[in-house]
């Protein structure tokens, strides 16, 4: 996937200023759903590929659960990251659920309560190769 996904760097709003974001993401899925950032940046669906679609069976099997699409992030090196943000919004239903896979080097996966603001305060996994 790392070499066949269809990587992009998108745009997004932070303050008054239109920024990169520091990583590159794919968007797959089924036909009728596009991802929709917070700040209204949508994205097309690529189709899912035999890879992301056995992966895909294999996480619903262990959950019950249909997953209906993946965002693939790719953090280049260090400098790449994700900021603070929230997978509840109200046009993936009221309580949407996400599963969460790491490939590569592993990376810190932070939680925190939306009413603290301190990282210190943060839930932090470590997400090994592989792990879900």
């Amino acid at each position: 996937m790392l070499q066949t996904a269809l990587w992009e760097q998108r745009t997004q709003k932070m303050y008054d200023k239109t920024v990169l974001t520091p990583r590159l993401t794919a968007w797959y899925g089924d036909n009728n759903k596009s991802y929709e950032s917070a700040d209204n940046n949508t994205s097309g669906t690529n189709h899912w590929t035999p890879e992301l679609s056995s992966l895909k069976e294999r996480i619903e099997k262990e959950f019950g659960y249909r997953f209906n699409g993946v965002l693939l992030n790719l953090y280049r090196d260090n400098n790449d990251s994700v900021a603070w943000h929230r997978d509840k919004e109200s046009r993936y239903g009221k309580r949407p659920i996400i599963a969460s896979v790491s490939l590569g080097e592993t990376r810190n996966f932070d939680f925190r309560k939306k009413t603290i603001i301190r990282a210190n305060t943060a839930c932090r996994f470590q997400m090994v190769h592989c792990s879900l």
